[in-house]
C-alpha cells in the first residue's frame, strides 16, 4: 500500500491523492512514467523529487520518512513494507499514569516474542525498543507509550505509531481489545478468556506479595495473548483498510492472484 500513496507528501491530501488515483496515476512507478502535463496542476517537479526520496527511503529501510502518515492517522499504510521491522506491544501495570508502575510489557517482532519483568529484566525495555522502526498497540497512544515515556524519558520510541484502536473504529470495530477479538473470530484460552486490565493488576499483587507463581505464570500468557492477537487483527485490518481507501489495488491483487 505505501508505494500507491502520496499523501506522505507535504502538501498533497486525500482530495489529490484520490485525484492520481483517478486519472489512473496508482503507484510511485506510474507517476514517475508519466509525462508531467498529464498529471494534476499541484504535482510539480517537487512532488516527483519527493517520489523518488519516497523510493530511496523504502529502499534503505527508513519509515520515518513517512512519518507524516501519523498526522493524518495512516501510519496503517506502512505495515506491509516494513513489517520486519515492526514491534507489536503490550503493557500490564499496577494501576493507571502517575499512579501505578509498569509490571510486565511484551513484544512481538515476527522471528520472536519476549516478556520483559518487573524485578528481573524489565531494564532492557529500551533497548530493545530502539531496535525497531515501527511499533503497534491497541489504545498505546493514551496508555501504553505514556507509560513507557514515564518511565524511561530517554527511551527511544519508534517513530511510526500504528495505535489499532483508530483504524479499526474506522472500519466499524468498537470497545476494547476482547470485543475486537471477538468479531474477528479470536477465542482466547479459558483460564484467560474473561480477563480484564483489573484482574492483571490483582495477579501481580498476588505474585509480589504472596510469591504465587500460578498468578504470574497466568498474568505472562494473558499478555501474552493480548500481543499475539494484536498481530492477528493487525494483518486482517491491514486488508480491510486497504480494501476500503483503495479498492482498485485489491481488484488488481485479485488479478494477479488469478493468473497462478
Amino acid at each position: 500500500m505505501l508505494q500507491y500513496t502520496f499523501i506522505h507528501v507535504p502538501g498533497i491530501g486525500r482530495t489529490t491523492e484520490q485525484k492520481l488515483w483517478d486519472a489512473g496515476v496508482r503507484s510511485w512507478t506510474d507517476f514517475l512514467a508519466r509525462d508531467p502535463m498529464l498529471l494534476p496542476s499541484r504535482c510539480g517537479k517537487g512532488l516527483r523529487v519527493y517520489i523518488e526520496q519516497s523510493r530511496h527511503a523504502l529502499q534503505e529501510r527508513d519509515a520515518g520518512f513517512f512519518r507524516r502518515l501519523a498526522k493524518l492517522g495512516e501510519t496503517w499504510r506502512t505495515y506491509e513494507e516494513f513489517a520486519d521491522r515492526c514491534v507489536f506491544l503490550d503493557i500490564e501495570t499496577t494501576g493507571y499514569l502517575g499512579q501505578g508502575c509498569i509490571t510486565v510489557v511484551g513484544m512481538d517482532y515476527g522471528k520472536g516474542y519476549r516478556q520483559f519483568i518487573l524485578g528481573k529484566n524489565l531494564s532492557q525495555v529500551p533497548r530493545e525498543l530502539a531496535r525497531h522502526s515501527i511499533i503497534i498497540t491497541f489504545n498505546g497512544s493514551t496508555f501504553d507509550l505514556p507509560f513507557i515515556r514515564s518511565t524511561w524519558p530517554k527511551c527511544r520510541i519508534p517513530e511510526i505509531h500504528i495505535d489499532l484502536l483508530y483504524p479499526l473504529r474506522r472500519l466499524g470495530y468498537t470497545g476494547g481489545l476482547g470485543a475486537v477479538e471477538k468479531r474477528f473470530g479470536i477465542r482466547r484460552p479459558k483460564n484467560i478468556a474473561d480477563m480484564n486490565g483489573f484482574d492483571a493488576i490483582n495477579l501481580w499483587f498476588k505474585y509480589k506479595n504472596f510469591g504465587d507463581r500460578e498468578a504470574l505464570a497466568r498474568l505472562l500468557e494473558y499478555n501474552a495473548a493480548d500481543v499475539e492477537n494484536l498481530g492477528k487483527i493487525m494483518h486482517r485490518a491491514f486488508a480491510e483498510l486497504r480494501a476500503v481507501r483503495a479498492p482498485f489495488l485489491t481488484r488488481t491483487l485479485v488479478a494477479k492472484a488469478t493468473q497462478y
